[in-house]
């Protein structure tokens, strides 16, 4: 009679220290890096649009990734990333760097035991530079106002590490204070990466 008893103690035990460790891993802080496709006037080369930016496909390494779940399913989330995409047209030493910082709210839906679907729409802001001949300077840097919208698939692999693959849309229009111009930038963003979960 006492064996079932101190069974059912055990589990309740460890499913309840179990609980209490995914919980207390509420947040995480990741590395991710990959392909990035530009659209709209930002991908255009017609010569028609004066906001085009004739951006080849290029690569956007997201340096900061970190999110934090306050709730069972809500948070808040932020980016950090940087992007190049070579211009049509040019050589290869014609370049848009473009860099990006924006935070907001996040949606958390869990997949199972592991795994989740993370929701992230953010704003922020953006510098767009131009890099022609390989080189540059900083009053040729426009900036604006920027919405970073995602989905990711988080796996935990480890208690405190995770693998993630997101994707999502970057959208800013940029405007350069020097000359007046202005640029459209859109571009799909993609990447696979790494986040260790510190224990908030």
């Amino acid at each position: 009679m006492r064996l079932p008893i101190v069974v059912f103690a055990c589990v309740v035990l460890l499913s309840r220290a179990a609980a209490a460790q995914r919980e207390d891993r509420r947040g995480f802080i990741g590395l991710g890096i990959g392909p990035a496709q530009p659209i709209g006037p930002f991908a255009s080369a017609s010569g028609t649009n004066p906001r085009e930016g004739r951006a080849f496909p290029g690569y956007t390494d997201t340096m900061l990734n970190i999110a934090y779940r306050r709730g069972q399913h809500f948070g808040i989330a932020g980016f950090f990333s940087y992007s190049e995409y070579v211009m049509r047209n040019g050589g290869n030493d014609d370049w848009w760097q473009v860099a990006t910082l924006s935070v907001g709210p996040m949606y958390s839906y869990p997949l199972g035991a592991k795994a989740s679907l993370d929701l992230k729409g953010t704003a922020g802001f953006v510098a767009l530079t131009p890099v022609i001949d390989n080189y540059t300077t900083s009053d040729e840097t426009g900036s604006g106002l920027l919405i970073d919208v995602r989905a990711a698939i988080r796996y935990d692999v480890f208690r405190r590490w995770a693998i993630f693959a997101d994707g999502g849309l970057q959208a800013a229009n940029v405007s350069y204070p020097a000359s007046g111009a202005a640029t459209d930038v859109r571009a799909l963003v993609s990447g696979i990466g790494i986040a260790f979960r510190p224990k908030w």
